[in-house]
């Protein structure tokens, strides 16, 4: 991938001295501070492309090319590697629309522009790990991929000048990640879903994004059948132009136990050009290390088993800080995860290859009940649980906003419209800013080909995950004589064998898994510097929010019940909060929420923007 920023004079007469290039290169040289060891100190600026003045800098990562073309005054600023040329030649403009003439696949996000015209029009591809961030100030509008480098422009280069939006908390606290489209830098804005940024002059405009050209299934006797050998393709063109975009041939492979990550080995596993390296977090006793053992042993791949690294292997608030810093300003979604490390390569240089997100199978619609109640609970049930009423209210107005621009004849187009819209974009946006400064992200199921397929799909076979299973059995057989951990299964075989679909390796899918009794990767000195946390999670993160400098602003986000629950765990000692919460699904819910805390705590005081990488 590359990093973009685009900064673009407005047409004022305030402007007139203005010197966007010398601001330009300002914000280069403090943006290499964040933008992490695979960006930094190499960047491409050009300042050609307008006649008022815009300048367009990359940060190009470990030698990628073809993220820049320019024919005849017309030009194209991608994201992603060997994609800028082609979609030069495949955006086109009719009646006051754009939309592609052949299809770009890929995961990326875009701006075109044209030196005669003097405008600039960006969007971003589905599901959105690179999307269109903006913001304008009196002199000035900027575009990127990366909200922290709009903040930065806003702010003239003064880092202690950046604003943070303190709306942006209750969206993370409520749910994780921001609906509304707020950013956590004031000013900056996320482009909504399904939409493009138009600007010229000192004006912007959102409207609809290029149209891609759609898929059409091929019919079948079966109907259970329809869209699997689309399926099928899309994922092996998918990881076809990961290959062929890819800066370095060691792969970590990141294997669990599920379905996402058995169909990316299958489709990796025949590559002898590469050197594959399987990895799966956890210890001995957890079935997705049984599973995916089993797994890298079919396939022949190498496979490593590890316990997570921290970020910061010395404290666990400071891992906590610099993962958001390393997340450049986003709040990681996952609090839980939040102090391990994301990409923790290997061996550097390195590609990170993950399953990350199979809308293809269902991720909110997951089952075939499609009722407004249901369907309420699931859209609107993440929410109520951390924050106050007030709080709550303006979170369930950015869910109803968001749900009357979707365009939808039923609740169960809803759902997968909450995946394809949020689930599966802005909640990945964090993670996937945290792994990119080290790695060379590789996702095949975020590829705008097979979200074509997961949209055309007849609703029964993606919920039911008939589609997944004849994919997956077409590109690796073997992955379906492997159980999966925890007895998750396919959804279409609940309860027994599907007839004329479930095939002859029912009964070896639906066994146990065998043991692992290899060695286990960790780091047991780490392990006893964050034994506090490790031991009494709930008590430890309680103590330190009640100690917390910021605890009197934390506390005003809070519900009632939600802060006694908090002075409670602060006052029990070590070890006693799992008296007070024994199931383990019930400890892990309130940790989620009470690390979610944490990190706004950590967030609100701006320490993060002070780390680096030096």
């Amino acid at each position: 991938m590359a990093l973009v920023l685009v900064t673009i004079p407005k047409r004022t007469g305030a402007t007139d001295a203005a010197d966007p290039e010398s601001l330009h290169r300002s914000l280069v040289v403090k943006a290499d501070q964040f933008v992490g060891p695979r960006y930094r100190g190499n960047t491409d600026s050009r300042s050609e492309v307008s006649s008022s003045g815009a300048v367009l800098t990359s940060w190009l990562a470990d030698h990628e090319a073809d993220n820049f073309a320019m024919k005849k005054g017309r030009w194209s600023l991608t994201s992603s590697p060997n994609t800028a040329s082609r979609l030069l030649d495949s955006i086109d403009s009719r009646a006051g629309s754009y939309r592609y003439t052949q299809e770009v696949w890929g995961t990326y996000m875009a701006i075109i522009g044209d030196r005669s015209t003097d405008r600039f029009y960006a969007w971003n591809t589905v599901p959105t790990l690179e999307a269109v961030h903006y913001g304008e100030n009196s002199e000035y509008i900027f575009i990127s991929n990366r909200p922290l480098l709009v903040a930065l422009g806003l702010a003239g280069g003064a880092i202690a000048d950046i604003k943070l939006d303190p709306n942006y908390v209750r969206e993370y606290l409520n749910v994780g990640y921001s609906v509304s489209g707020v950013t956590p830098f004031s000013g900056v804005k996320v482009l909504p879903p399904r939409t493009s940024l138009s600007v010229v002059g000192s004006a912007t405009s959102v409207g609809p994004n290029p149209k891609p050209p759609e898929i059409t299934l091929q019919d079948s006797e079966d109907p259970r059948r329809i869209g699997a050998n689309e399926l099928a393709d899309a994922f092996q063109d998918a990881t076809l132009r990961g290959i062929e975009r890819r800066f370095s041939d060691s792969i970590q492979l990141r294997l669990s136990g599920g379905l996402d990550s058995r169909i990316v080995l299958g489709l990796l596993k025949d590559r002898k050009d590469l050197k594959i390296t399987a990895v799966t977090q956890g210890s001995n006793d957890s079935e997705d290390v049984m599973v995916a053992s089993e797994l890298a042993q079919a396939a022949g791949i190498e496979h490593i088993v590890k316990h997570p690294d921290f970020v910061d292997s010395t404290d666990f608030i400071a891992s906590l800080e610099r993962s958001i810093f390393e997340s450049q300003g986003y709040i990681p979604s996952e609090s839980l995860v939040a102090p391990y490390a994301n990409a923790a390569p290997l061996n550097p240089p390195e590609v990170l290859v993950s399953g990350q997100w199979p809308l293809f199978k269902g991720v909110m619609d997951k089952t075939m009940t499609n009722t407004l109640d249901y369907v309420q609970g699931k859209i609107y049930g993440i929410n109520h649980r951390i924050a106050n009423e007030y709080e709550n209210a303006l979170t369930d107005l950015a869910i109803s906003e968001w749900l009357a621009s979707v365009n939808a004849n039923t609740n169960m187009e809803l759902l997968y419209a909450h995946a394809r819209d949020l689930r599966s974009s802005r909640y990945l946006q964090p993670h996937t800013i945290q792994a990119d400064r080290e790695s060379q992200i590789f996702y095949p199921f975020t590829d705008s080909q097979v979200t074509a397929v997961a949209d055309a799909l007849p609703t029964r076979n993606r919920v039911q995950n008939i589609t997944a299973f004849l994919a997956v059995s077409e590109i690796w057989e073997d992955a379906v004589r492997i159980p999966m951990a925890y007895g998750t299964g396919f959804r279409f075989e609940a309860n027994e064998p599907l007839q004329g679909i479930s095939g002859p390796h029912y009964a070896a899918r639906n066994r146990s898994p065998h043991p692992y009794d290899r060695p286990v990767v960790r780091d047991p000195d780490a392990e006893k510097r964050m034994a506090a946390y490790l031991y009494d999670p709930l008590q430890a993160a309680s103590q330190y929010l009640v100690t917390s400098e910021r605890w009197t602003e934390v506390r005003e986000y809070l519900s009632v019940d939600m802060r006694a629950r908090i002075d409670e765990l602060a006052s029990m000692r070590a070890g006693d909060s799992s008296k007070r919460y024994q199931k383990k699904a019930q400890r892990r819910m309130v940790s989620m929420h009470i690390w979610r805390i944490v990190l706004v705590d950590l967030w609100l005081a701006r320490g993060w923007l002070a780390l680096s990488d030096t």
